[in-house]
């Protein structure tokens, strides 16, 4: 994984304590800040971005799955001892194909806020490892700069 996906993975809600939690609770939008993995420096987005679907997407994604499992369950709850077991492990196979297909959205609004913050970031010419614009300096790294 290069540094720069190291950068996109630390996008975090901005807001003390639980304020991630809550806002991807109740779809509530937030600014994002992503972290230099050099410096530690914070890079907040301008723009807010929506943290969870809409409520008519989740319960359409729920009503899915939950027809799917009724019809696996039928065909396969009555067989002894693995019915259960085949008709759970195809609901949760389902269950993951429906939210990729549909994108996780807390995912997607990441994808968002990093491409808004990504001009923040440059690559050293020396050895193409990132960082912020304190870190990379004259198109160095400090690593490179030392060297």
């Amino acid at each position: 994984m290069s540094n720069l996906e190291m950068i996109k993975n630390t996008g975090a809600p901005v807001g003390g304590g639980n304020f991630g939690a809550t806002a991807a609770m109740t779809g509530m939008k937030t600014r994002l800040a992503f972290t230099c993995t050099r410096c530690g420096a914070r890079h907040e987005t301008a723009r807010e971005y929506a943290m969870t679907d809409t409520m008519a997407k989740t319960m359409a994604k729920q009503g899915a799955v939950s027809g799917v499992s009724s019809v696996l369950y039928s065909l396969f709850g009555r067989i002894p001892v693995i019915g259960s077991l085949v008709s759970g492990m195809a609901s949760t196979a389902m269950y993951t194909a429906v939210n990729a297909a549909t994108g996780n959205p807390f995912e997607k609004a990441k994808a968002e806020a990093f491409e808004e913050v990504r001009g923040n970031f440059k690559a050293c010419s020396k050895c193409g490892e990132y960082g912020c614009a304190s870190c990379v300096r004259d198109g160095l790294c400090p690593a490179c700069q030392r060297a």
